[in-house]
């Protein structure tokens, strides 16, 4: 967690801290584009937490953004492992926002696009 967040801490302790999740998404955001965040994007999550993000993350192409962030966490490719597409998304979304948290960080997002589809 201290690579995450700066702190070492339980990660269940980390999901409750607002300031935590805010320096883990700024380190994430550095990491990826080798640059500072330009926290011009806000996450809503079902929890209530909000962090701010960058908009060249939440823009960039699906494919190009995956094979940044995966040379950027090598760790990642165990979650992929058969090369499908979407298989590192669905991993992602079914243990982390889904299964370890109880969906309480699935992005308010998601439910406004529901609710659009269902009109």
């Amino acid at each position: 967690m201290n690579e995450v967040c700066g702190k070492d801490i339980h990660w269940t302790e980390w999901l409750n801290d607002s300031a935590l999740l805010q320096e883990s998404v700024d380190r994430f955001v550095k990491k990826v584009f080798d640059r500072e965040s330009n926290k011009d994007k806000s996450l809503e999550y079902f929890s209530g937490k909000v962090v701010l993000t960058d908009s060249e993350y939440l823009n960039t192409q699906g494919h190009i953004l995956e094979g940044l962030v995966k040379s950027k966490y090598k760790a990642l490719n165990g979650f992929a492992r058969s090369g499908k597409d979407g298989e590192l998304k669905y991993s992602i979304v079914s243990k982390s926002m889904i299964n370890m948290t109880d969906g309480r960080f699935i992005p308010r997002v998601f439910e406004q696009v529901l609710a659009m589809v269902q009109k």
